[in-house]
């Protein structure tokens, strides 16, 4: 399943595999959104493309989002790996989007974990490009789709969802999941967050959510194929959460 995001901000010009910004532009002016850091790289081992340099989110920052891009010989899964290096026993440590394919590209949006270090390391293949992009404070278009599945509840009723069937029409210019999750007052003072999306024969998952190990957390995850869809929600520890479908990147 294909994955795409809106086009970065700032964007990375390496390898070709994100546009450049237009001409005159420059991180430093633009005052709504803070470029934090960037990394591209060709992948040789297997599970393993390299890392990012450590960034920090600014404590004052309303998102952030990763923008992110890969190209292979054939076709391969690309993921990245949010880790808090030096963050001892806190739950940092979350995944990015799950793609396979040739190529893709797309960007996850994060409304948490500000004020902490990061870095990023990529998990793939030998023989594939890749590319990420870290951005804090974009600002996020208003919804203007078609809510198609609005759902919401915690795991102390059940720790995993398959919510009712949900159509992306052929003239859909993609669709996106808006999702948050607080494990606040679960036992452990933590939980996991994910999905899998299912199409009506599916078992197994075709894409996977945010995968997210935190506190609480919320985001966005955009995708772009046609055809009808189930989310199969997977969560633990006590944790209430809330998703939406909705028509539009």
């Amino acid at each position: 399943m294909a994955r795409h995001g809106r086009s970065t901000a700032i964007a990375l010009v390496a390898l070709g595999l994100i546009a450049a910004p237009a001409a005159g532009a420059s991180p430093g002016a633009r005052s709504a959104t803070q470029f934090l850091t960037t990394a591209s790289g060709l992948a040789t081992k297997h599970n393993y493309g390299g890392s990012s340099r450590p960034f920090t989110v600014p404590s004052q920052a309303r998102s952030w989002t990763v923008d992110w891009s890969y190209r292979c010989t054939q076709a391969q899964v690309f993921t990245y790996q949010v880790d808090a290096p030096g963050l001892a026993g806190y739950p940092a440590s979350f995944l990015g989007p799950l793609s396979e394919g040739k190529t893709d590209s797309g960007s996850n949006t994060y409304l948490h974990g500000f004020g902490i270090t990061y870095k990023l390391h990529i998990e793939t293949q030998p023989n594939c490009h890749w590319a990420v992009s870290v951005l804090a404070g974009r600002a996020r278009p208003a919804d203007t789709g078609e809510t198609l599945l609005s759902r919401s509840g915690t795991d102390q009723v059940a720790p995993r969802v398959v919510t009712p069937s949900f159509t992306i029409p052929t003239a859909a210019e993609g669709w996106h999941v808006d999702w948050s999750y607080d494990c606040a007052s679960s036992p452990l003072g933590w939980g996991t967050f994910n999905w899998q999306v299912l199409t009506t024969a599916s078992v197994v998952g075709d894409d996977g959510g945010p995968n997210s190990q935190d506190v609480s957390g919320s985001g966005v995850e955009h995708y772009t194929d046609t055809g009808i869809f189930r989310l199969d929600l997977s969560i633990f520890s006590g944790c209430s959460w809330s998703v939406r479908v909705i028509t539009g990147q």
